[in-house]
């Protein structure tokens, strides 16, 4: 089942003891959001690891991060222009569709994932602690209108569950599959397969399904979430949806990961201590210089600066 008490954000929200967040996002070519990207995280605390589908950079940078790839979906090759009657096919490329960055002050692992690589699915993880737990992160693309005769291979659920007892799961993914487990109006036979493969093995999905992670790119489009976040603990991470797709179609998730005892980190907030400013305030009014014009003071500043 969906866990649906979430909102929305333009950045991750502040908070304090830099609790360690993930960001979660289809960037829709990395090479293109790079710039914008890096002025917006250098104004946060930097994610400890970027989820990302649709990468298409194989020579993926960041600074400050290990970055894992594992290009396994061929780009679609293009006719290259010959004279009319002669054609031929550019080589095939691999730019990788699915990574996983991890900030390199973290000790992480890379797991043994490639063997569920395939030309329409990619899968790329890492493990590492994080409050004093093992965290295992699995970044996930699936080309879209993938046939049913195409097998996509879901045992890699399976196996992490098995092979990492008592690990906190997290993984963000664009499936590129519809089920109206997540908001849309019809099943599908992926997405059918997709949900049943998560309940036998007691992951649940915790976006909200009233907040679409996709924009429409023409009319006869909905808005609709392929992009999913799913984990065995739903209570020890907070999601939000941001607000900005910052380039892209997608529009970034954030991940909060909560504390041993399941609580988020405390947010700071102003304390206005009311006496007081009613205090201050009426000895503003009273020590107000006129210049002989009722409507305008010489000298003013908010009352509420005091505090």
């Amino acid at each position: 089942m969906a866990d649906n008490s979430q909102s929305f954000a333009t950045a991750p929200r502040p908070h304090q003891g830099q609790a360690p967040w993930i960001l979660q996002w289809n960037c829709r070519t990395f090479a293109r959001q790079k710039p914008e990207l890096l002025i917006r995280y250098r104004t946060w605390t930097q994610p400890t690891v970027f989820l990302l589908q649709e990468t298409r950079d194989s020579n993926l940078a960041v600074p400050g991060y290990d970055i894992y790839l594992r290009p396994t979906i061929p780009r679609r090759q293009r006719m290259s222009r010959k004279p009319v009657g002669i054609t031929s096919m550019q080589p095939v490329a691999y730019d990788g569709n699915a990574a996983v960055l991890v900030d390199n002050r973290f000790p992480h692992v890379e797991l043994d994932l490639q063997c569920w690589g395939t030309s329409h699915q990619e899968v790329v993880g890492v493990t590492l602690q994080l409050h004093q737990r093992e965290v295992v992160l699995v970044s996930v693309y699936v080309r879209p209108s993938v046939r049913k005769t195409a097998q996509v291979d879901w045992s890699w659920l399976e196996n992490l569950r098995k092979t990492r007892p008592g690990a906190l799961f997290v993984f963000g993914d664009d499936f590129n599959t519809h089920h109206t487990h997540w908001g849309v109006r019809a099943d599908t036979f992926h997405g059918t397969n997709l949900v049943r493969a998560m309940e036998d093995n007691n992951f649940t999905l915790i976006n909200d399904i009233d907040c679409p992670t996709r924009i429409s790119q023409h009319d006869r489009q909905d808005d609709t979430t392929t992009d999913l976040t799913w984990t065995n603990k739903p209570k020890s991470i907070a999601w939000e949806l941001g607000a900005d797709t910052w380039g892209s179609d997608h529009f970034p998730n954030f991940l909060r990961l909560r504390g041993p005892a399941g609580q988020t980190a405390k947010y700071a907030t102003s304390v206005v201590y009311w006496d007081r400013f009613h205090e201050t305030l009426e000895a503003t009014l009273l020590n107000t210089i006129y210049d002989g014009n009722p409507g305008r003071s010489f000298c003013w500043k908010p009352a509420w600066k005091n505090f």
